[in-house]
């Protein structure tokens, strides 16, 4: 074995990979702020950072991704208030994830990979913690499908544009059948739109793969509430959005694999 290539390789690798941390940090850190902002109709692009707790203007250093949380004991340093550790947990998440495309794809793929996960968190976020799907996100992943999507995938475009009606068509059909026979929503208005934006991303032959795992990590998270908790209310809504947009890098994982 020629330990002096590894060695080289290695010399080569651990910069870039930091890179893609500090870099992924950083996008973290801003993806944290608009979750944590935007539904309390806070602006994110206007004006300086500030405090959640005490609106104090922050200076650079209590900027810094991950450092500053850590170093400050999750405290502000003008009030000693709580800092929302859901900053760090995105920062981290997203840096991570970074880092993991480049480990598990070509370059080219990776860095599409990478950006299109910096788009569609926030939604899973947003999802997840609140059943929002904002309209304003899933257009800026939809405008930006044209150029990040043949960076990760050499899917068609006509299987791209059936992908984006199959898939909106579909959920937003059912979404209206159950309303009609139920009286109540089976979803939201927004699932049917992102299903939309996911085909755009990986064309229409993805879409049967990525509602299946969909479904099934909803139904597994079903089963722990209910075995957890000891009973699983009938009302209890479960955020599709997240799910679908967990299932779908992983499903073109075993995609390329297969």
């Amino acid at each position: 074995m020629d330990f002096s290539n590894l060695i080289s390789m290695t010399e080569v690798q651990i910069p870039f990979y930091i890179s893609i941390f500090i870099i992924g940090s950083i996008v973290g850190s801003f993806i944290a702020t608009l979750v944590i902002r935007w539904p309390k109709t806070q602006s994110i692009i206007y004006g300086r950072s500030s405090c959640d707790q005490c609106g104090h203007k922050l200076q650079v250093r209590d900027l810094i991704p991950l450092i500053s949380y850590s170093l400050q004991h999750g405290k502000c340093r003008y009030c000693n208030g709580s800092i929302d550790p859901l900053h760090w947990h995105i920062e981290l998440m997203v840096a991570a994830l970074s880092i993991l495309a480049f480990i598990l794809f070509p370059v080219q793929q990776a860095a599409g990979l990478m950006i299109w996960l910096w788009l569609f968190i926030p939604l899973a976020i947003l999802d997840y913690k609140y059943l929002w799907l904002p309209n304003r996100l899933i257009i800026i992943t939809i405008i930006a499908a044209p150029v990040i999507g043949p960076l990760i995938n050499d899917v068609s475009i006509v299987s791209r544009l059936i992908g984006a009606m199959i898939g909106y068509l579909f959920l937003e059909t059912l979404r209206i059948v159950f309303k009609k026979l139920r009286n109540k929503e089976a979803m939201g208005g927004g699932d049917p739109k992102l299903l939309g934006a996911l085909g755009l991303y990986f064309g229409w032959e993805a879409l049967p793969y990525i509602i299946m795992l969909a479904s099934c990590i909803g139904l597994i998270i079903a089963m722990i509430m209910k075995v957890g908790y000891g009973y699983l209310d009938q009302n209890q809504k479960f955020p599709l959005g997240t799910y679908m947009i967990i299932a779908a890098p992983i499903t073109f994982r075993l995609y390329v694999i297969l």
